[in-house]
């Protein structure tokens, strides 16, 4: 019986999202961490409060689940500083208002005011994340991200839904509303990543895909400290 992510439901206690098999059948439940009731059909389950913005009106809150979100992928992608890889590692990422500019682009942009009211997490769908608003400074690393599809129904929303009132055109940028926790999270370094780094690191670099909670720290530390150095090389070349 796989178990998926615990979230937080509207009533503020803490679910496990679990797929179970019941003659048969596929049945995906919501499941009281603290056991004080049943657990809930997942069809029965509340959704979420997520929200839209309007540079017009400012945010406003819905709680039906779009169309598009049908379409969002399982695997997604985010674009972070490598020295944020730490307490990634532990506390996930966190989508609220002030955290949410800290693992993003737009702290310091006509874009803060925005994305604090939205308190989500911007991810990529097509491994390019970033790419229109890539950062000028700082050393910056892929993630992947692999929710279940019950944490996308709760928690994910295209952008074109959230932005510009289209509940049914996907994009390739979609937004958590929900914390995404540390054993969702990749790290894969790509083959031209680890050519780069490897003058820089202290060991082998790790080349085997990883959940990021299951990397030791000191290999995340080893990991911002090369990637820092190649990256300061190529400038001065």
């Amino acid at each position: 019986m796989p178990v998926f992510e615990t979230i937080t439901g509207r009533d503020g206690k803490q679910y496990q999202l679990v797929e179970t098999d019941i003659s048969g059948t596929e049945r995906y439940l919501a499941r009281p961490v603290d056991k004080t009731k049943p657990d809930i059909d997942f069809s029965d389950f509340d959704n979420p409060v997520w929200r839209t913005w309007s540079d017009k009106t400012g945010a406003a809150a819905r709680d039906e689940v779009p169309s598009s979100t049908a379409s969002i992928p399982a695997t997604l992608f985010k674009k972070v500083q490598v020295k944020h890889l730490d307490s990634i590692a532990t506390e996930g990422l966190v989508s609220t208002p002030e955290r949410v500019t800290f693992y993003g682009f737009s702290a310091g942009t006509t874009y803060a005011t925005r994305d604090r009211a939205l308190a989500a997490i911007w991810l990529s769908t097509n491994g390019k994340p970033g790419e229109l608003m890539k950062p000028d400074h700082g050393v910056w690393i892929d993630l992947e991200i692999k929710v279940s599809p019950m944490f996308a129904t709760l928690f994910l929303r295209d952008v074109n839904a959230v932005l510009n009132e289209d509940d049914r055109t996907p994009s390739d940028t979609v937004l958590s509303f929900g914390p995404i926790p540390p054993a969702a999270i990749w790290l894969r370094l790509p083959a031209a990543t680890i050519k780069q780094i490897e003058p820089y690191y202290e060991g082998s670099v790790p080349t085997t895909a990883r959940p990021l909670a299951r990397v030791p720290g000191y290999e995340l530390r080893a990991l911002s400290v090369a990637m820092t150095k190649a990256v300061e090389e190529r400038k001065e070349k």
